[in-house]
């Protein structure tokens, strides 16, 4: 099933004691991030065990590196970012070039609801990644944070080191191709 993520703000004084290395702060900010990172990562690279390591991976140089967080961004778009580069440069050693395959992802897209038939719920998911199949790996991208995450343009923009103008480019983009992918197949 797939969801959307709210991820609480953190105040200046909790930031201080994770940068001072804290272990119950960096636990705390742990357990806030970790599924919504791993649901990312998952996403982006289609396999489980991958996701595994990579959030942890994630959670590991976030701490190690956790002095050179300067606060220019929230530690949300900081970790994201982290796991967003980890993610690339893994994907690009592997030499993936599609980030969601279609059978990982079909399982994680929308919860049924009881006046909805399963069989019916299983098409439209099918359909749904079909199309994102479709788009540019930075529309999928841009889409999925800002959509599934709930990020702000401004923070896509900063975790994909792009523009916030090119972050509402890409989603507006990626939200008219899926449009016009569903208009085409149901006509």
């Amino acid at each position: 099933m797939c969801q959307k993520y709210e991820i609480k703000r953190m105040d200046a004084g909790t930031l201080h004691k994770f940068q001072a290395g804290d272990h119950t702060t960096f636990t705390m900010i742990m357990r806030e991030y970790q599924e919504p990172i791993y649901h990312f990562i998952l996403r982006m690279t289609g396999n489980p065990k991958d996701a595994e390591d990579l959030t942890q991976e994630t959670f590991v140089k976030t701490y190690l590196e956790r002095t050179k967080f300067r606060g220019d961004s929230s530690i949300n778009t900081w970790i994201y970012r982290i796991a967003a580069n980890l993610t690339k440069n893994h994907l690009r050693w592997r030499s993936i070039r599609h980030y969601l395959p279609l059978d990982a992802l079909a399982r994680m897209v929308t919860a049924p609801s009881d006046d909805t038939r399963y069989e019916e719920i299983e098409l439209r998911e099918k359909n749904l990644l079909k199309y994102l199949q479709q788009l540019s790996p930075r529309q999928r991208s841009v889409f999925l944070l800002k959509y599934f995450h709930r990020l702000s343009h401004q923070e896509v923009a900063n975790i994909l080191d792009i523009s916030v103008s090119s972050s509402k480019t890409n989603f507006h983009y990626a939200v008219k191709s899926l449009k016009e992918l569903v208009r085409e197949n149901n006509a």
